[in-house]
């Protein structure tokens, strides 16, 4: 009965070294501040720089017909570097203010299969215990 005891203290052991990397973390408006990205500018800004590049293409090629394929190549290039760029500057300015991370990995830890077990609570694909709610918001973060 000893093996059982020490493996439900070593669980423990596990579980409060995660609450206390849990503590530093907090949320700060994340949701809305990814809901504002991937509904304003994520949008406006490819049909923006789509038909900027698309232009840009007319301009250089001489809006001849025969180069359409390339008015549109160029216009989803720079729709995709700009999309790329400009996540980078909002995940810098907004993103990243949102969030509190402290200063470890929450999960760090924990087993393989306690980390699963919180993945699938956090997906809801299990019933949440309400133990460790510190850790499991963390996580969630």
């Amino acid at each position: 009965m000893g093996g059982v005891d020490d493996l439900l203290a070593a669980s423990d052991d596990r579980w409060s070294a995660a609450e206390r990397r849990s503590a530093g973390v907090a949320d700060k408006g994340l949701g809305k501040a990814l809901g504002v990205y991937f509904t304003l500018y994520f949008p406006l800004g490819l049909a923006l720089l789509f038909g900027i590049g698309v232009a840009r293409g007319m301009l250089l090629f001489r809006g001849e017909w025969a180069d359409t394929l390339s008015y549109l190549f160029l216009g989803t290039a720079l729709a995709w570097l700009g999309a790329f760029s400009g996540g980078i500057i909002y995940n810098a300015k907004v993103i990243r203010p949102a969030v509190d991370m402290g200063t470890m990995g929450v999960l760090m830890s924990l087993t393989a299969s306690e980390q699963k077990q919180l993945r699938r609570e956090i997906l809801s694909k299990v019933p949440v215990e309400p133990r460790h709610i510190s850790v499991k918001r963390a996580a969630a973060v």
